[in-house]
């Protein structure tokens, strides 16, 4: 499927998809005959947090498979990396055709193995992923899961543009806190405590931005739009499987490194045992989810690429419609019927 060992290549009329076969990781996502990728974002060695010496592949879009963030001292310890032992693992390939791969990974460390079904549209530069994640050990489990999109330069810039249908939110402290009132999205604290935009990321400075999914929908999403390269990434998927919408930000002396458009299972960026001392729920939502002996987690999500047009304002709203997905923008003429992927192996 590539004639590089270390990853799978996945292709259709439209786009091409790279994956690493360390993390899993999708590495490079573009449309054809394009230069731009925008899941180009590498954590570099100077970037790993110290408090962790357990490194993994952290590449373009990786996902957290057990936790969101830094797991417990003991665990470190043990060996376990910051968003998981999965993301470290070696994955194989168990079913791979034309446009369509399943894969799979176990981790001793965390009791879980780990199946990612990838699917290709046949219609548009999009695509699906299916995971499936069971507690492989004779006992229960806590367990979160974040997939974890991350955008890089030359995509990511200053004027990039962030969407969603995220509602009321917080920024992360570290702790059990949400700091002053509530905001509503797209408005955040930034890190010198005044509110920010993310329509503006280079104000908003480092930190993660929380928000809860709107609950009046069936689906959460997120959008990010390039004016320099003309170009709009988004992430679909059903809200009850992520309700969370993340936003990490980045940024060093000369500008945005990267920014994180990540949905998740839970709202707080804390490991377990300092989770089972505070809140249940967060704005109703559970801060961790539990798995049982044998049980599965299944969640899955659809990404797409569409280019637009130099006077695009961003997206307004997506909607699930029967096959379809409908995306609007802020503009009134702009409207896109994608059609969805589904898991077609």
């Amino acid at each position: 499927m590539s004639d590089r060992e270390d990853v799978w290549l996945l292709k259709n009329d439209f786009a091409s998809l790279r994956i690493g076969r360390t993390g899993a990781c999708i590495n490079d996502f573009r449309m054809n005959g394009s230069s731009f990728n925008p899941l180009s974002y590498r954590c570099r060695e100077e970037d790993y947090n110290t408090v962790n010496p357990n490194t993994a592949c952290y590449e373009g879009h990786f996902s957290g498979i057990g936790r969101w963030g830094v797991p417990s001292a003991g665990e470190i310890r043990a060996g376990i990396a910051n968003h998981g032992d999965l993301c470290s693992r070696l994955w194989t390939a168990d079913r791979q055709n034309d446009g369509q791969l399943q894969i799979s990974a176990v981790s001793e460390y965390e009791g879980l193995r780990a199946e990612k079904t990838v699917c290709m549209s046949r219609h548009a530069a999009s695509y699906a992923v299916t995971d499936r994640v069971t507690n492989i050990r004779s006992t229960g489990r806590l367990f979160n899961m974040v997939q974890h999109p991350t955008l890089a330069p030359p995509f990511l810039s200053a004027a990039t543009r962030i969407d969603s249908n995220g509602t009321a939110g917080f920024t992360q402290t570290g702790n059990y806190a949400i700091p002053g009132e509530m905001l509503l999205w797209p408005q955040v604290y930034a890190a010198d405590g005044s509110v920010a935009d993310l329509h503006n990321l280079a104000a908003t400075g480092n930190g993660i931005f929380s928000f809860r999914v709107d609950a009046a929908s069936s689906v959460g999403w997120l959008t990010a739009y390039s004016p320099d390269c003309r170009l709009l990434i988004g992430y679909i998927w059903k809200r009850c499987s992520f309700p969370w919408i993340h936003i990490w930000v980045s940024a060093g002396d000369n500008g945005l490194k990267a920014v994180g458009l990540e949905f998740c299972t839970a709202p707080l960026h804390l490991s377990y045992d300092r989770l089972v001392q505070g809140p249940a729920h967060i704005m109703n939502e559970p801060v961790m989810l539990y798995l049982d002996a044998g049980q599965s987690f299944v969640a899955g999500y659809e990404s797409f690429l569409l280019p637009v047009p130099g006077n695009f304002n961003g997206i307004k709203a997506i909607v699930s419609a029967g096959e379809d997905y409908l995306i609007y923008g802020y503009d009134d003429d702009f409207r896109v019927h994608l059609k969805q992927v589904g898991v077609q192996l």
